[in-house]
């Protein structure tokens, strides 16, 4: 009984290890490694174990900003020429999962753009029962002006990404109201918001007639996407 539960355990341990995403590539020369290994890292992760197997062997990197990290480190022999590297077979097949996965995740992340692309398109078109029908975004009149605001001025194609989180902030103080249209990505949920953050820093010491009233508020509107874009809830603070 005891080696039963002790095969058990060991099992756990093996595949709990396997499961556990890598931070550097000190295995990728002589261990083959897994999917499930790197299935949770995001694009930059991947690029980032990349370069580290690559420094392993001594490659000499063009960007100064890597090259410096590798020069730190007591391991890192560059070679004179990167032509002369010769990879193994399980490098080379580590190589091969970090690039299939790579562009899983940027085919993954190009579908999602489209998509937004798609929902900025029908918003400021007014398209209701396309909303409806791809988005699941059913047209109300207390919320919507506010979405038409806010994705008009986001760039969808201006968005940058840093690992699993992306956005684009548009802050405009046009002399009367600051107002904030923002996009916030975290992996597969997706939050656009229009925010009035008040009165412009114009008049801010020099109000002619102080008053005690709030015009701050915000609207967001929360989306999850798997292959298609799709509408969870709108929510409202202020």
């Amino acid at each position: 009984m005891k080696t039963f539960y002790l095969t058990l355990f060991t099992l756990f341990v093996l595949k709990s290890a396997c499961a556990q995403s890598l931070h550097d590539c000190t295995s990728c020369t002589t261990q083959r490694l897994k999917p499930e290994q790197i299935e949770n890292l995001s694009i930059d992760d991947i690029r980032f174990l990349t370069n580290d197997l690559f420094a392993r062997r001594g490659y000499r990197f063009k960007s100064g900003e890597v090259d410096s990290y590798y020069a730190e480190k007591p391991w890192y022999k560059p070679v004179k020429n990167n032509e002369d590297i010769v990879f193994n077979e399980i490098e080379k097949q580590n190589i091969s999962l970090f690039q299939q996965r790579t562009l899983f995740l940027k085919n993954k992340r190009e579908k999602m753009i489209a998509e937004l692309q798609s929902l900025k398109q029908y918003v400021l078109a007014d398209n209701t029962p396309e909303l409806s029908r791809r988005f699941k975004y059913i047209k109300s009149t207390s919320d919507f002006q506010y979405l038409q605001k806010a994705i008009e001025k986001i760039s969808i194609n201006d968005i940058n990404w840093f690992k699993h989180k992306a956005k684009y902030e548009l802050t405009i103080d046009d002399g009367d109201f600051v107002r904030v249209y923002s996009i916030h990505i975290d992996r597969n949920k997706i939050r656009i918001q229009y925010n009035n953050q008040g009165g412009s820093t114009l008049d801010e010491h020099t109000t002619l007639y102080p008053t005690a009233s709030n015009n701050e508020f915000a609207y967001w509107w929360d989306f999850e996407f798997d292959t298609i874009l799709k509408f969870i809830r709108f929510d409202v603070a202020g």
